[in-house]
């Protein structure tokens, strides 16, 4: 689900606009590739009217390996995980992609985790429950 932009939060679309120039996107392939057919609402974020709902953010996190906090918060560095270095080839690049994949899987659920700790502590807070 898409939100009204924050008063004075106009971050998200400059992070949204590194993104696809990044990945070489843009808002009708993104669209496309991310099986949405409504290129409008992905140029509505870019302009910082709207602001996407935690499953597209969580879905380009997904497919593209950007991390969660650089996305939402413009915390960290924009992938999840990031080489320092260009590994050695080996002569089967599928198994270096393979495992790649993996770790940046592994480091999703890991961030999936902390956001929802970081969210319910959060709603607690605010709903003035006892954090455990």
């Amino acid at each position: 689900m898409e939100t009204s932009k924050n008063e004075g939060d106009d971050s998200f679309p400059i992070r949204f606009g590194q993104f696809l120039k990044a990945f070489g996107l843009n808002t009708n392939r993104l669209a496309g590739e991310l099986g949405d057919s409504n290129p409008v609402k992905f140029r509505r974020w870019l302009s910082g009217e709207v602001h996407p709902g935690y499953e597209h953010m969580r879905q380009i996190s997904s497919q593209y390996g950007i991390s969660l906090d650089w996305l939402i918060l413009g915390e960290g560095l924009m992938l999840r995980q990031q080489v320092a270095t260009v590994p050695a080839k080996f002569g089967n690049e599928d198994t270096d992609w393979k495992a790649r994949f993996d770790a940046l899987e592994i480091k999703h659920d890991e961030l999936q985790q902390r956001y929802y700790k970081l969210t319910s502590a959060i709603l607690r807070e605010k709903m003035g429950l006892e954090l455990d």
